[in-house]
């Protein structure tokens, strides 16, 4: 079972969105000017967010996903990844987001 995500855990949550986005947005080649324009947001908005700085709603990030050509899952960590006692996952290994769904589908609640 992962471990429970802590405050500064949080905090790398939207680092690490962030650096994700910015690395998407580069191998499109975009400019912040480009993507805001796409997602409806300012670019300050797409610089705070790259810089770990904003807290984007979902729904921006599936918008930033989809005009990236990625999957959301692609920008987002797992909690393994993100809690401070656990192992660094290497990038290609996604299998621990499927927990969630499988709890869900045991009637477990994922919210």
């Amino acid at each position: 079972m992962a471990a429970v995500p802590t405050s500064p855990d949080v905090v790398k949550l939207y680092a690490v969105i962030g650096e994700r986005m910015a690395k998407a947005r580069d191998r499109k080649g975009m400019s912040q000017e480009d993507l805001a324009a796409q997602v409806g947001l300012s670019r300050a908005s797409i610089t705070q967010a790259e810089g770990g700085q904003q807290k984007l709603p979902l729904q921006s990030l599936y918008l930033i996903a989809g005009v990236l050509g990625a999957a959301i899952a692609d920008l987002l960590p797992t909690v393994d990844e993100l809690t401070s006692t656990g192992h660094q996952q290497s990038p290609g290994r996604r299998g621990e987001r499927r927990g969630a769904v499988r709890c869900a589908d045991q009637g477990g609640d994922v919210s």
